[in-house]
């Protein structure tokens, strides 16, 4: 009995990660498609390389942004890319959530990026981008 408890304890710990880990590339997934089409990113002609929650993409993910304008590759390719972080959606006490993210590059050992915060919200459709701010270059 001991056992069957552990491993359903185990289990449904697992299924909540699972569902927590996804709506986090949900939310990514969301705020990708927003800023795509939008500069610099739909003037930029580099690949890009997407890290979400500190962790490069995985390729499940990669593929269901194929239908985006981003060139994006594995983090892990070596290749010249923009990097586009983007961290874990917070819920502010109005219900909105903030996602914060940004792009850099290292060109002739310049970084260059910028940084900026989405505000987003949750429903039953999905994850909406509400409005972006800031913009700070470095």
């Amino acid at each position: 009995m001991r056992f069957f408890i552990s491993v359903l304890l185990l289990f449904s710990t697992s299924a909540h990660a699972n569902d927590t880990h996804e709506a986090e590339f949900a939310a990514a997934e969301s705020l990708l498609r927003y800023v795509a089409v939008k500069p610099p990113l739909a003037d930029d002609k580099f690949p890009v390389c997407l890290i979400v929650n500190g962790e490069p993409a995985p390729e499940t993910f990669i593929d269901r942004l194929k239908d985006t304008n981003l060139h994006i590759i594995s983090c892990g390719s070596g290749s010249l890319a923009t990097r586009i972080p983007i961290s874990v959606p917070k819920r502010s006490s109005d219900g909105e959530y903030q996602v914060t993210f940004g792009y850099y590059i290292d060109r002739d050992l310049a970084v260059q990026g910028k940084l900026m915060l989405a505000y987003m919200r949750q429903d039953q459709q999905g994850w909406h981008v509400l409005r972006l701010a800031g913009g700070v270059s470095f």
